[in-house]
């Protein structure tokens, strides 16, 4: 697998419920620590929710983010065939199962 190069950017991929509790706040924290070691990055972010318009009002300053609504399973695949990192439901919180 290629390693990123210096200057390239990050693709990094949210994918899930735009809502509390599922760490979609967290990611532009995430973004703002990345920005101050130098790590360029853009962003995908595939998901609906209540938080989906307050979401796209806080980055709306960042051109390096676009908030996506694939019509199909295959869209997604497609788009995260292209990414170099997926985040999904961050809540730390949350039960964790081993099955």
């Amino acid at each position: 697998m290629p390693v990123k190069g210096y200057g390239q950017k990050l693709k990094l991929f949210f994918l899930g419920r735009l809502e509390e509790g599922k760490g979609v706040n967290m990611l532009l924290d995430l973004e703002s620590r990345l920005l101050q070691v130098n790590i360029q990055t853009e962003w995908t972010i595939i998901g609906k929710g209540t938080l989906r318009e307050s979401l796209t009002k806080s980055w709306q300053c960042n051109r390096n983010v676009q908030f996506l609504s694939p019509d199909t399973s295959d869209d997604v695949y497609e788009i995260l065939s292209k990414q170099d990192i997926l985040f999904f439901q961050l809540d730390l919180k949350a039960p964790r199962s081993l099955y």
